[in-house]
């Protein structure tokens, strides 16, 4: 039998000795369980420990995460993450309301509010932006953010909600609280959403003196993609064109103007006007320009202005799968 021979020294490596994994330095432990309260990822935090110590071996990663959770557990006392959530509300006095199961006592509905932005949201309530997000929890519960834009084209966030399931019911107890933020004689002017059908009914039957609008960017993107199905040429080209022609029906300024343009399209593109007459006109009062041009808006006519609020929220989550306390 022969046996290979290596030509180089062995390599130690160090994940599995006990002083590369041992953490019991109450300085190491005090600096560790700062950076869990104050939401820095774990591998920033080895980062940081070995900063304070450059010759000392890093932590195994997993200590790290093992401490991490025996902070939150302490902080917890006791509580599931749901009481936990709650119960931080109280103590960093949010407005929040909620709602749980009967049957099996689990949370469906989560409303929350910071009081200074409660406090702005009374002076600057005329435009609001509703959008929703996903892969923020590992409870798979949708997080719906509500944004407003100051007269100085300024966006704060007003609130987040969590709902069990998208529906008009869940909307509605969304903007039923958002309703109780303001003032009984205040509403806002304008609210912008995408298109979904159970918010587009919930809209109405509680804020019924606000206009509505729908995000233009997703009626666009509908429309190109529309176009694509129809026409076997180039995509870029395809989409210029379409671009084009809807939007000079969107923007033109009276109805005149609009029936010009919707010619021009209908005649060249009639399978895609058909889908835009099919889908979008019945709602045309919430995104052509000659319908809202008279609404206080301040020229947001889309649901842009939430997905920098979205990614920014990710970027400090850093995880898909936290439970609702850490949120």
């Amino acid at each position: 039998m022969r046996f290979r021979v290596h030509n180089h020294a062995l390599v130690k490596y160090g994940d599995g000795d006990r002083y590369y994994a041992k953490l019991d330095d109450d300085d190491e432990l005090a600096f560790i369980d700062a950076q869990v309260r104050a939401h820095v990822p774990p591998a920033l935090i080895s980062v940081g420990l070995h900063k304070r110590n450059p010759e000392k071996p890093r932590p195994a990663r997993r200590k790290i995460y093992n401490r991490a959770q025996k902070v939150r557990a302490d902080e917890r006392e006791g509580r599931n993450p749901a009481k936990q959530m709650l119960t931080l509300a109280v103590q960093h006095k949010y407005v929040h309301f909620w709602v749980t199961d009967r049957s099996s006592n689990q949370l469906t509905h989560v409303f929350m509010a910071h009081p200074e932005e409660v406090k702005i949201f009374r002076s600057y309530y005329y435009v609001v932006i509703m959008d929703s997000t996903y892969k923020t929890n590992k409870h798979g519960l949708p997080l719906v953010e509500l944004v407003r834009v100051t007269l100085v084209g300024k966006t704060f966030v007003i609130a987040y909600a969590f709902v069990r399931y998208e529906s008009e019911d869940g909307y509605a107890w969304v903007l039923r609280h958002l309703k109780d933020l303001l003032n009984d004689d205040v509403q806002p002017n304008v609210i912008v959403v995408d298109f979904e059908r159970g918010l587009t009914k919930a809209i109405p039957s509680v804020f019924s003196n606000s206009s509505h609008l729908l995000c233009l960017w997703h009626i666009y993107a509908a429309v190109e993609t529309r176009a694509l199905d129809f026409v076997s040429r180039d995509s870029n080209w395809v989409i210029y064109i379409s671009s084009r022609l809807f939007g000079a029906v969107v923007e033109v300024g009276t109805r005149a103007e609009f029936d010009v343009a919707w010619e021009k399209l209908a005649k060249q593109w009639p399978p895609v006007a058909a889908y835009i007459q099919s889908t979008w006109f019945p709602h045309i009062e919430k995104w052509a320009k000659y319908r809202t041009k008279k609404l206080t808006h301040f020229g947001n006519t889309s649901t842009s202005r939430v997905e920098p609020a979205h990614a920014i929220l990710k970027k400090w989550l850093n995880s898909a799968k936290l439970a609702l306390d850490s949120i």
